[in-house]
């Protein structure tokens, strides 16, 4: 049997959701530090908001689901982690970096874990830091409308495929989304041990880097303009339209 605690609408309803507990935390803000973990433990809500470099985690099978979820919104940031079974489900938008000089990170990493947004994914990034998402070791990212890559100034948001934030590389986890769209600083880069295979499209001016692994790309990227690199060892292979 599960525990059904009451429904809260103000910052930090709740720090720590386990042992099967269920937990209704309505519009929700979280500027402190967030863990909900065991098989049958959720968190659900209508929004919520991750802030003042506070973290979400979402581990062990525990699951947390909103309609909306935005992480730093401001210049402090804040970040999601969910792993080791974790699910996060999103029935719109995820947005980092919703405020001005907001920017969030994000990661979704072992098998079983799941970040799932039935909308957009969008990553706002400022002059002051880089918006950041990284999908390893098995971890899956689904997306149903389109991933935005926004830039600001001299800094863009990056999707890490495997190894995150100039990390050593790690296993790669899997990208379900049809269209990725970036602006000019922002990208994906590939840090990953074995191969990797993308067969959504890219557009924009954004990048794509390559630093290790065999990432095969299959989709029809007529529409980039952007740019393609690669560093010693790593192998990209385009096998559709490009540029």
């Amino acid at each position: 049997a599960c525990l059904m605690l009451p429904a809260m609408a103000f910052a930090d309803p709740v720090t720590h959701v386990s042992g099967g507990q269920v937990f209704n935390a309505g519009d929700a803000l979280f500027a402190r530090d967030m863990l909900v973990e065991n098989e049958g433990s959720r968190l659900y809500g209508s929004t919520a908001r991750v802030f003042n470099g506070s973290r979400l985690t979402v581990d062990d099978h525990a699951q947390v689901d909103f309609q909306y979820v935005a992480i730093g919104n401001n210049e402090t940031g804040g970040s999601v982690t969910v792993a080791n079974g974790g699910r996060l489900l999103v029935s719109t938008d995820l947005v980092t970096g919703e405020l001005a000089k907001g920017y969030g990170g994000a990661k979704v990493d072992g098998t079983g874990s799941l970040i799932s947004v039935r909308g957009n994914l969008v990553l706002n990034s400022t002059d002051f830091r880089g918006s950041q998402f990284v999908i390893s070791n098995g971890g899956e990212l689904n997306v149903g409308g389109t991933v935005f890559l926004n830039s600001d100034g001299t800094r863009g948001s990056t999707i890490w495929i495997g190894g995150g934030v100039w990390n050593e590389r790690e296993a790669p986890g899997v990208l379900n989304a049809h269209h990725i769209n970036m602006s000019r600083q922002s990208g994906v880069t590939f840090n990953h041990t074995g191969r990797f295979e993308y067969g959504g499209s890219f557009s924009g001016e954004g990048y794509l880097s390559a630093q290790s692994g065999h990432t095969i790309l299959t989709g029809d990227n007529s529409n980039f303009d952007g740019y393609a690199y690669y560093y010693d060892g790593a192998t990209l292979e385009i096998n559709g339209a490009f540029g």
